[in-house]
């Protein structure tokens, strides 16, 4: 709701308050926790909203830590707390120091400039992967990149489940990787 869709932090801090002298005075505590739950879900930003934002998050270094945020929980999603691999760290440079942002289709390569996606820095073409991927994956192609993931990274896929899903869609796609793939990608993650 925040981070995505801009909306105010402090949206449920009135509800909360609210509940909080319900729970107090309550003699059915289960009822309670339901209206909270009703409450909570009345706010959240509808799916098509958040998507529609969500599609338009785009690489900048100011924009770092929210796409680490982003891919901390999608690479944490169903994992039990003692198996999770922080990706997201409050401190900004601890980020810069393990891990890097990288773009599936490179941000300089070899490609003519007439297919360079426009959704080039978009959410949809983007990874956090370890320094050390990063170094290896540098301006190759998509197709040599999907090569190393798969390759001499595979044991690696663990630790970053997005990886996987990118292998995926570039597979499902027919080994291409433009606009249309990119803009799907950033919807799916939605």
């Amino acid at each position: 709701n925040t981070s995505i869709c801009s909306r105010t932090g402090n949206e449920v801090e009135k509800a909360y308050a609210d509940f909080c002298v319900s729970f107090a005075k309550t003699k059915n505590f289960g009822q309670e926790v339901e209206s909270v739950i009703v409450e909570l879900r009345r706010k959240l930003a509808p799916v098509d909203t958040f998507t529609s934002f969500f599609r338009q998050v785009e690489y900048s270094v100011k924009d770092i830590p929210r796409i680490a945020y982003i891919f901390d929980r999608l690479n944490n999603m169903k994992r039990a707390l003692g198996e999770r691999k922080v990706i997201f760290y409050p401190d900004k440079t601890v980020f810069r120091k393990s891990l890097n942002v990288e773009h599936i289709w490179p941000q300089k390569g070899t490609e003519p400039s007439e297919l360079i996606p426009k959704g080039l820095n978009n959410i949809g073409n983007l990874l956090v992967v370890s320094k050390q991927m990063n170094s290896a994956l540098g301006n190759r192609s998509v197709g040599d990149k999907i090569s190393l993931f798969e390759g001499k990274f595979a044991d690696r896929i663990g630790e970053f489940p997005t990886i996987a899903s990118v292998c995926d869609t570039y597979s499902a796609a027919k080994k291409v990787w433009n606009d249309e793939v990119i803009q799907k990608r950033a919807d799916n993650i939605a």
